[in-house]
């Protein structure tokens, strides 16, 4: 093949090289916008179940009293973030006549 021709179809090739990519990277893009969006605007739901117990028994060594979370806790990530926690209990500190009693009971 005469080298002329070879210079002719590698400078075709690499002038539709950024095309091609830049079309890939727009699709790239597109794709990462629309999950972005779908974030920020449905949102995503995580369970705070795993981390109940640890969360419960590091907010007890910080405020003294020992705080118990028996029901559910999700956390919402949106524009318009949410935690959701039900059925938190925080006791009475030690020496307290009522100590059986709960300081704050939080149902949802």
């Amino acid at each position: 093949m005469p080298v002329h021709l070879v210079i002719k179809r590698l400078s075709n090739s690499l002038r539709r090289w950024p095309r091609k990519w830049s079309m890939w990277f727009a699709v790239a893009l597109g794709m990462f916008v629309l999950a972005l969006g779908w974030l920020l605007f449905i949102g995503i739901t995580l369970s705070g179940d795993p981390w109940r117990g640890s969360v419960s028994r590091l907010a007890s060594q910080h405020l003294g009293r020992e705080l118990r979370l028996d029901g559910e806790a999700r956390l919402l990530l949106s524009l318009k973030p949410a935690l959701l926690v039900r059925d938190a209990r925080l006791l009475q500190p030690r020496g307290f006549e009522t100590a059986n009693e709960d300081f704050a009971r939080i149902g949802e």
